[in-house]
C-alpha cells in the first residue's frame, strides 16, 4: 500500500511537471523576429493590402464588456497576413483613454509582446488622434489558427464620441488558411 502511496505521488508530481512544461512553451513574450510554429512574426507596415481584416470581420461597435468571436477562411495565395488594431479617440481624450487601457494580443495562444512593437500614430479627421499597431505574421501555416485581441479599462473610456463602460472588449477570430 505504501508503495502505491509513493507511486501516486510521483505520477502526480510527474504529471504536474510536464503540464508546467506544456504551458511554458506558450510562457515566452513574441518579439519582433520570433516564431509560432514555422510562421515569423514581425513588424508591420501601413503599405500592405493583406490585411485580416479584409477576410475576418472586426469587433463590433460595443459599449459594453463583451466577447466576439467570429471564424473566417484566408486564401492559400496569402504567404503574410497583417493584423493592425488601435485606437482613435479626439485629441482631448486620446492621453487619458490610452492610458486607462491595457492590451494584448495571442496567436495560437502565444502572447505578443506589443511594448516590442512598434506603432503609428497620427491624426485622423479634424480634432482626432490614432495609435495603431502593425503586426505581420509570414510564412502563414495551412490550417487552423486563433487570434485572441483585448483590451481592458478599470475605468469609463470617453473617446469624445462614445463611453465605453469599465471590462475587457475581447475577439477571438478563428481563421482557417487554406492548404
Amino acid at each position: 500500500m505504501k508503495k502505491f502511496a509513493y507511486f501516486l505521488t510521483y505520477v502526480f508530481i510527474a504529471s504536474t511537471l510536464m503540464a508546467c512544461g506544456i504551458s511554458g512553451q506558450t510562457d515566452k513574450l513574441i518579439k519582433p523576429g520570433d516564431k509560432i510554429g514555422k510562421m515569423t512574426v514581425e513588424q508591420g507596415s501601413t503599405g500592405s493590402s493583406r490585411n485580416i481584416w479584409l477576410f475576418c470581420k472586426f469587433m463590433p461597435d460595443e459599449y459594453e464588456p463583451f466577447s466576439f468571436t467570429n471564424e473566417c477562411d484566408i486564401p492559400s495565395y496569402m504567404s503574410n497576413l497583417n493584423i493592425n488594431f488601435g485606437w482613435l479617440a479626439t485629441e482631448e481624450n486620446f492621453a487619458s483613454n490610452w492610458d486607462a487601457m491595457t492590451w494584448e494580443l495571442y496567436i495560437d495562444d502565444y502572447q505578443i509582446d506589443l511594448k516590442a512593437f512598434e506603432w503609428i500614430e497620427g491624426t485622423d479627421r479634424e480634432n482626432t488622434k490614432y495609435r495603431d499597431w502593425f503586426i505581420t505574421l509570414k510564412n502563414l501555416t495551412p490550417g487552423v489558427h486563433t487570434l485572441r485581441l483585448s483590451w481592458t479599462s478599470e475605468t469609463a473610456v470617453d473617446d469624445g464620441f462614445n463611453i465605453y463602460q469599465p471590462g475587457t472588449y475581447e475577439q477571438v477570430t478563428i481563421f482557417t488558411v487554406s492548404e
